[in-house]
């Protein structure tokens, strides 16, 4: 008999299995007539581009680019290129590059783009984009792009802490997500719905740590919040979702190691639990701040998940 706890645990391997073989980036892609637009990320700015195989380099218009000088992005100025107008005459565009150009989840480091004098000229994807690749193909809904050796040291290392940090981060939200299952079978009238993770970093600590929210949407909306010790919740909830025998499955699958190894990579030191309730006066909020020490990462070298963490409220 397959119980809910198997089902999930199932799901979780499928997604580690994934995460193991994962050697390309889908990139959607919006069709418009003939022309295919992509949403590429420049310091972390998204930027639509037409995607251009016939383009030698990248460009941006003279609009995106002063849009990223306001926002205190700077770049590195790499000279200028000339260009032939219809009209006969010669064009002059100046070349700068970024260490941070992302496609999807995949951050390229050294890359210049051309910043094209007029405001309405068109942002192009180039080959100097494509060439950081081993292979590309385009598909009608997608572009699949291969990764490479030709990928620069920097690329693969800022690649795999970002997969960690999403392998971490996923595997940490599910275990929350399937541990509310069990709450919400002891407290019908309490149900929590877990929010997507968030990965933050603190500058005063020089560390990432990651957000989740739980939010109480039915169940306390009808009373007033100084009628509620809600805190209580919190802490009866966090007891059950790091605390039990359930949120420790056991396994994952031939090689616990690399889950390990994944949240070393990821190098994420807290979890913030952010518990938002709705009350019928105001919305509360209580967060409890969760460890992963080293006898976090020694359960997950060892097969288990989450057991008995340390937990308190925020330490400032």
């Amino acid at each position: 008999m397959i119980t809910i706890k198997n089902y999930l645990v199932f799901i979780l391997l499928i997604n580690v299995s994934w995460a193991q073989t994962k050697n390309s980036i889908l990139l959607p892609v919006k069709n418009s007539g003939n022309i295919k637009l992509v949403e590429c990320e420049i310091q972390g700015l998204p930027v639509d581009f037409i995607f251009d195989t016939g383009a030698s380099n990248t460009t941006i218009s003279k609009d995106v680019f002063i849009d990223l000088l306001k926002r205190g992005y700077t770049f590195k100025s790499e000279g200028e290129l000339r260009f032939s107008l219809a009209d006969g005459s010669v064009g002059v565009a100046d070349i700068y590059s970024t260490d941070k150009f992302g496609i999807e989840d995949f951050e390229l480091s050294d890359v210049t783009f051309v910043v094209m004098p007029n405001s309405d000229a068109p942002n192009l994807l180039g080959q100097n984009v494509f060439k950081r690749f081993s292979s590309y193909t385009v598909k009608e809904n997608f572009i699949e792009f291969i990764l490479t050796d030709q990928s620069t040291d920097k690329d693969k290392i800022v690649f795999s802490e970002k997969n960690a940090e999403g392998y971490a981060a996923d595997l940490i939200q599910f275990t929350f997500l399937t541990n509310s299952i069990f709450w919400m079978l002891e407290y019908p009238d309490l149900p929590f719905n877990v929010t997507d993770e968030q990965i933050a970093y603190d500058t005063r600590t020089d560390k990432k740590y990651m957000k989740l929210f739980f939010v109480l949407k039915d169940g306390l909306a009808h009373k007033n919040s100084y009628d509620i010790e809600y805190k209580s919740i919190t802490d009866a909830a966090m007891n059950s979702f790091v605390n039990t025998e359930d949120i420790c499955f056991g396994s994952f699958g031939s090689d616990p190691d690399f889950t390990h190894q994944k949240f070393l990579i990821a190098n994420i030191s807290w979890v913030e639990c952010h518990f938002i309730y709705k009350f019928k006066d105001t919305d509360a909020e209580d967060t409890i701040i969760l460890l992963l020490d080293q006898d976090f990462l020694h359960k997950l070298k060892s097969g288990g998940l989450i057991c008995n963490l340390n937990y308190y409220r925020q330490p400032w």
